[in-house]
């Protein structure tokens, strides 16, 4: 459906239906022909698919339609090491702006949380999760330097 803005001299100019972040990723993944999977946990909704070699997912819900985090999984499993990895990851949340490290079942998973205007288009959006993706793998590249301190 085609929404429209009128202004005060009675212009009438079109404008785009907003489109949460679910409708965009779905849409920026089939443009590039990725494929991805949908899973549900509750509220909370994920698309899974890999991107430049590595494996994603973002995730988000449907209380805040324009908000997600865009999460790189298992990037490094604890085994005897525990104190070393949990030091890095606070090193590594220090010296990255907007990355955040966290555990699940011992493997580190990197984080990048973001949000979107209501009317932005697939342009926009793709160009961001590029940068975010590329932020990870740059964060994934520090961890495993700080894991070598």
């Amino acid at each position: 459906m085609k929404k429209f803005r009128i202004f005060k001299n009675k212009q009438k100019m079109e404008i785009e239906e907003e489109k949460s972040v679910k409708s965009l990723a779905i849409e920026f993944l089939e443009k590039w022909d990725i494929k991805y999977t949908i899973e549900r946990d509750k509220s909370v909704e994920f698309i899974i698919f890999k991107y430049q070699g590595g494996q994603f997912y973002i995730e988000f819900c449907k209380d805040a339609p324009y908000y997600y985090r865009l999460v790189m999984p298992f990037i490094y499993k604890i085994d005897n090491d525990r104190i070393k990895v949990l030091e890095a990851m606070v090193n590594l949340m220090r010296e990255t702006a907007y990355t955040k490290a966290f555990l699940e079942q011992d493997e580190v998973c990197l984080i990048i949380e973001s949000n979107i205007e209501p009317n932005s288009n697939i342009d926009f959006f793709e160009n961001k999760i590029r940068c975010d993706s590329v932020q990870l793998f740059k964060s994934q590249r520090k961890f495993g330097e700080l894991l070598k301190e």
